[in-house]
């Protein structure tokens, strides 16, 4: 099965290459830091040690918001393909495709998710679409592979806040064209989240550059869009 470890292998690659990374930045910015610290302090004869001023040069405006919120459902860009036909492509792909079981390590799981192996339903439709049907416990999530050796996964639930849909929460890609995955955290003031007044998980997106998401996006909307003529 072509979404199983030939492509999925590529990104545990990736990942392990991004964390080796940011571990060297992390040691990197230490040491700057700790070097400035050093350099600030003043060994006078009284004994008393002073620091320098630090300097802010940029202020962290806490009421960016880099997702919105529709019917309760949380989206980091642009919302992408329908959620009906969405709906109808799954379970057609689940009734009609071939069974097989996957790992899951190289794919980003809902928080809670128990299991390494998953049930994956594989079909491809009249018109050379195929999509994938995966589903373990509440996760589901619907899979289309591209032409270029890449799969756009769309988690349908299993995160309080995912649905149908291109961007929200655990849709990823996974293939030639891995996506490293970052955590996500809410207000729950500005959320109107009634009495959760602080911060709360929201779950893990997808982190591309913002054409990427763009491009992916209409890939996935456009296979929607075209299978569904079918029924």
């Amino acid at each position: 099965m072509s979404i199983n470890f030939r492509l999925l292998k590529n990104r545990a690659n990736y990942s392990n290459r991004w964390f080796s990374l940011k571990a060297l930045v992390v040691l990197l910015v230490s040491k700057f830091l700790l070097c400035n610290i050093v350099l600030a302090v003043d060994f006078s004869d009284s004994g008393v040690e002073e620091l320098s001023d630090i300097e802010v040069t940029e202020e962290y405006d806490s009421s960016t918001r880099v997702y919105t919120q529709k019917g309760g459902k949380k989206f980091f860009t642009e919302a992408y393909g329908n959620v009906k036909s969405i709906l109808v492509i799954a379970e057609k792909t689940k009734v009609n495709g071939h069974r097989d079981v996957i790992n899951t390590r190289y794919i980003s799981m809902p928080q809670g998710h128990v299991g390494s192996y998953i049930p994956i339903y594989e079909y491809t439709f009249p018109n050379g679409k195929t999509f994938y049907y995966l589903e373990s416990g509440k996760f589901k999530a619907l899979a289309f592979e591209t032409d270029f050796g890449s799969v756009v996964i769309d988690t349908l639930e299993g995160s309080a806040f995912a649905s149908p849909m291109l961007w929200g929460p655990y849709d990823q890609v996974a293939g030639s064209d891995r996506t490293y995955m970052q955590m996500m955290i809410g207000d729950g003031g500005k959320d109107n989240m009634g009495s959760m007044k602080s911060s709360y998980l929201i779950g893990e997106m997808a982190i591309m550059e913002e054409e990427d998401y763009v491009f992916y996006g209409k890939v996935y909307a456009d296979a929607v869009l075209d299978t569904i003529k079918y029924f």
